[in-house]
Order: structure tokens, then sequence, then C-alpha cells
């Protein structure tokens, strides 16, 4: 299928199957390539993979944003579990024409160094595997997003139970600390059995490209090429020789300045000296003002490019029940910019 006929938007491609998309890898593989025109096949080669990202951006964005909505979940799992899996078969496909054609710039050095990394370690039979541990974290995404504990006659998600660690009364403290493990105490089967399984197929994975576990296999997965597993290992060592009992001394002077025999984990967020916590904002919209406002004092280029988020939709801050856990940003390839979560 000629890159011509591309659509403009991702949109498009949130629904489209693998058969559709498809012919557009195949007419990037089949088309004659030389030193003459890669150039323009890796500017097809980007636009056409800026856009399947974007697509599959867009539906982890909706789907992390509210877990609790089938229809989607299954875009979601049908994206990161069909077409992801394949993009990247693809990707290395045509990477191996890029390698075996010697083209490299400066400009592209970077890239050519993951794509052979990508190529060496690749296997067919980790595509299905890739799959399913797509669908594995999509469901933990479910239960986690689903999380959620009543607080004075109101339901609150783990995070809206941060606040209550930092207030002065200690019961206070401890309740909210406990509530919010309860969630998770709860689903202990479940999350147990996840891991069980992830762990399984992330291991066949490593096994399959030749690795012995799956913490080597993902440090080249991810084109770690500066530091190895070895250096975080020295790192480790060297946070508890230093850090940890520093650490171990700060907990000690908050213990004796909060009189307490014993400092337990919800002692250790709470002002030690009983002034009243920090209410920088209560609503989103007072945080996105203020850095906004921040922001523009620091360079007004840089308060313009927040504002840009702001204006397009492209920060979900609140907490909400089934939105999913935790936090990130993702890059929207095709219209470049970044989607914060948190």
């Amino acid at each position: 299928m000629p890159l011509s006929n591309l659509p403009a938007t991702p949109d498009v491609f949130i629904d489209a199957t693998w058969p559709e998309i498809l012919p557009y890898y195949d007419e990037l593989a089949q088309r004659p390539l030389d030193l003459d025109g890669v150039e323009s096949w890796l500017q097809d080669w980007s636009v056409l993979e800026s856009l399947l990202s974007e697509a599959a951006a867009l539906a982890l964005i909706a789907y992390t944003t509210d877990t609790a909505d089938p229809v989607k979940e299954a875009a979601h799992i049908r994206f990161a579990s069909t077409i992801l899996p394949q993009m990247q078969e693809q990707h290395v496909r045509l990477g191996k024409r890029l390698v075996e054609l010697g083209y490299e710039t400066d400009a592209i050095r970077t890239m050519v160094r993951s794509l052979r990394n990508q190529i060496d370690i690749f296997r067919e039979a980790n595509v299905p595997l890739v799959a399913e541990a797509q669908k594995l974290n999509a469901r933990y995404q479910k239960i986690t997003g689903a999380m959620a504990v009543e607080w004075e006659g109101e339901q609150k998600t783990i995070p809206q139970l941060q606040p209550y660690l930092l207030v002065a009364d200690r019961a206070t403290r401890e309740r909210a600390f406990r509530l919010q493990a309860r969630p998770y105490v709860a689903q202990r089967a479940a999350l147990a059995g996840l891991f069980d399984e992830m762990y399984a197929v992330r291991m066949q994975i490593a096994r399959n490209a030749g690795f012995d576990n799956y913490r080597d296999y993902v440090f080249r997965e991810k084109d770690r090429f500066d530091y190895t597993p070895a250096d975080c290992e020295r790192l480790h060592a060297a946070v508890e020789a230093t850090f940890v009992p520093a650490v171990r001394q700060m907990h000690d002077r908050r213990r004796d300045r909060m009189g307490l025999e014993t400092l337990r984990p919800w002692d250790v967020d709470v002002d030690p000296l009983g002034r009243p916590p920090l209410q920088p904002f209560r609503e989103v919209e007072t945080l996105v003002d203020g850095a906004s406002r921040i922001f523009h004092n620091v360079d007004p280029a840089l308060g313009t490019y927040f504002d840009t988020l702001s204006g397009e939709h492209l920060l979900d801050l609140d907490s909400r029940i089934g939105k999913a856990p935790g936090g990130y940003c993702r890059g929207l390839a095709h219209r470049k910019r970044p989607f914060i979560f948190m």
C-alpha cells in the first residue's frame, strides 16, 4: 500500500486491524533501497511509526484514565497485545534493511546502534509472549485502578489518603496507613497470581533471547548501553553503605523530637515538630494555575509550553476511582507533544 495513503492523524489507526496496517510495512520492505533514496525511505518509515505509536499511546491513555470502561479496556488490550508486538517485528524487519545497506550518519548513529541491538535480541517466538505480558499488565491496572476505601463516610482512592499521613494526630495517621494497605491485602491472591504469571512469561522471553534472566534481557531490550546490572549493584551497595546509615540517624532524631519509643511507617512524613501540614493546593486547577505562573516567571517560553499542555488537555493530574495507579509521561510522536499522567 502506498505510504501516500497514510491517514493524516493517528485516530484512524486506533481501530485498525493488523491486516490493515501490515501493507504499509510491506511497501517499505519491498521498495527498492539505495543510498540515494534512503533518506526519503527513512522519512516515510518515521511518519508511519509516529502515527502508529501515537495511536497506541492514545489507547493506553484512554484506558489508564478510566480502567472501568470495557470499551477502552478492549481497545488498549487489542492494540497492546495484537498491534505493538507485530510492529516490533516489522521494526526489526526494516531495521535489517538499513543495517545491511550500511548507511549511517551522525544524525542516525544512535538509532542504528539501537537497531543492531534489537535485531540481535529479537526472537519470533517472543512475539506472542510479549502480547501475553501486555494483557497481564492491563489486568494489574484494572485491579489496582478499582481500589477504593471508605473514609469517614466517603469513598476515596488510595492516593487520596496521603494527606492524612501528614496530620498531627498519630491515631489518624495509623488508621490512614493501614487503610491504604487493605485493598492490596484483599487482592493479594489475584496480585500474587499475576506476579507468578508475569514472572514466568518474562523469564521465557529472556531465555528465548539467550539470557539467563529477565533483568539481563531487559537491560538490552531498553538499549541501556552505558551502564550494566553490575553498575547498578555497585550503586546499591554504595547506597546501603552511605545513605542507609544517614537515614537511620535522621529517623532516630525524628523519633526523639516526636517523643516516641518506636518510629512507625505512619510517623515518617508528618512534621516532627507538630506544625500543620502545608496545603499548597486543594483542587487540580489551582495546581495547574500555580505551576503556570512559576514556569512563566522562570522563562516565558517554558510557561507557554506548559500552557499548551493544559490547553490541549494533555494533563491528567487528579486521583479518582477507576484511574490506574502511578504516573507516566507518554510522548505523542505524531503531534510532538507529551501527555502527563499522575
